[in-house]
């Protein structure tokens, strides 16, 4: 009897570490630290944020969100939803994409009107001088938004960013 009792502890002891395994890797919630001034004044180099990884398909703008472009991940803000309309102006070389709307003193017959396509979010970094974005890699599937931003705190003192622009999670 004393074989029998073993192997129920180590059963029970197998299935509670699957078991919270799989609720640790099932939370809602994630905490990633924010790298690169893209996102300056509201988030700073260093700093942690709370992502939420439900209802990331359901993104508003304004919403601040954590998505993968071009292999890389980055943390920016929606400034367009499928449908709505951005500006692209020619300046004789290229393309140059005015999120803001069309300053008066370019030339109207210069300016294309661009809509954000369905299943898509056009988005910046708050500090457009230093962020790598939409401009850059134009509008990005909402299936590429890892989680919104709910929540931030200040970073530890040990904590250290991957790279400009990018993020990782907090350990």
């Amino acid at each position: 009897m004393a074989g029998f009792s073993w192997r129920r502890r180590l059963a029970k002891i197998v299935l509670g570490s699957a078991l919270g395994a799989g609720l640790l890797t099932a939370q809602p919630y994630r905490t990633v630290v924010v790298a690169g001034d893209s996102m300056a004044p509201t988030f700073q180099d260093g700093q942690w944020v709370l992502m939420d990884k439900r209802d990331r398909d359901q993104v508003s703008r304004g919403d601040v969100v954590v998505l993968k472009a071009n292999g890389e991940r980055f943390i920016k803000r929606v400034a367009y939803v499928e449908g709505e309309q951005y500006f692209q102006w020619w300046d004789g070389r290229e393309l140059i994409d005015m999120p803001y709307g069309m300053p008066a003193r370019k030339r109207t017959h210069n300016i294309r009107v661009r809509t954000v396509p369905e299943g898509y979010v056009y988005v910046l970094g708050d500090n457009v001088a230093h962020s790598e974005d939409s401009r850059d890699f134009g509008p990005v599937p909402v299936a590429s938004i890892v989680g919104v931003v709910r929540d931030a705190e200040a970073a530890p003192a040990h904590a250290q960013p991957a790279r400009i622009d990018s993020w990782k999670p907090a350990r």
